[in-house]
């Protein structure tokens, strides 16, 4: 507190404030645009971790809470970072772009992404490779790329669709703080491609004790529409977290 002429004033609280890197993976029309949509605030059943997950965007970013919070835990500390928040870590542990959802599993800091295809075969029956964008209304819009190699290719079928990645978040010796400014508090692992269930592809994740993946399908002519959603965990004995440890478990329901 301090005092001043009309009495005795409490001091304000200091506020925190990350600045995320601008959508640079985008068009320049849409990092021009005036408003920035702020991105959903997903934090991990561990409590250590908090993503942002950009949906208009399709960028994720995870940060790491202590090494954010440390500037006021450690007032003192005469090493002062801007970009490591006067910690010796870099709050961002791992980011990464289109990304259609982004789901926390489990208890042990997993997380899952979902992807959009890679390959997809145009009017022509020509493979061509993805490239995705989001317009201004956030419609997502391909663009692609001819394959110009022999037709007798034979292309993986799991290309064509959409996939679930797991990853993990293991984190760094704290003693390295020490003598390293610029590491992150934790690394992200990749676990692997999930087997999927269902005849319609994924579209939606959702996190928790079990993770739960719903598909979604609209009849273009008819305006039908067609959903599940279905539940995976670990096998009961799995010794480790990778993607192929999980299975699917409970009924599937309409979504």
């Amino acid at each position: 507190s301090m005092m001043n002429p009309t009495g005795k004033v409490i001091q304000r609280n200091q506020i925190l404030v990350y600045e995320s890197p601008p959508p640079l993976h985008k068009s320049l029309e849409f990092q021009s645009r005036t408003v920035r949509v702020p991105p959903r605030l997903l934090p991990s059943p561990s409590g250590k971790f908090l993503c942002l997950f950009w949906h208009k965007e399709n960028r994720y970013e995870i940060l790491h809470m202590d090494s954010i919070t440390s500037a006021i835990k450690r007032p003192s500390s005469k090493s002062i970072n801007r970009e490591t928040n006067m910690s010796g870590f870099s709050p961002a542990v791992d980011t990464g772009f289109d990304v259609l959802s982004f789901a926390w599993v489990g208890d042990d800091d997993v997380f899952a992404l979902l992807y959009p295809p890679e390959l997809k075969k145009d009017e022509n029956n020509t493979i061509v490779k993805i490239q995705t964008t989001v317009d201004v209304l956030g419609t997502r819009v391909s663009t692609g790329q001819q394959n110009d190699e022999a037709d007798n290719i034979v292309y993986d079928p799991s290309k064509f669709k959409p996939r679930v990645e797991l990853k993990v978040l293991v984190g760094v010796n704290a003693d390295a703080t020490e003598f390293s400014g610029s590491i992150a508090a934790a690394t992200a692992t990749f676990l692997g491609t999930m087997m999927l269930r269902g005849r319609h592809a994924p579209t939606c994740l959702f996190g928790g004790p079990v993770l739960c993946v719903a598909s979604f399908s609209q009849d273009k002519d008819t305006s039908q529409r067609d959903g599940m959603a279905y539940f995976y965990t670990l096998r009961e004995g799995s010794t480790d977290t990778r993607a192929s440890s999980y299975t699917s478990v409970g009924p599937a329901l309409p979504y």
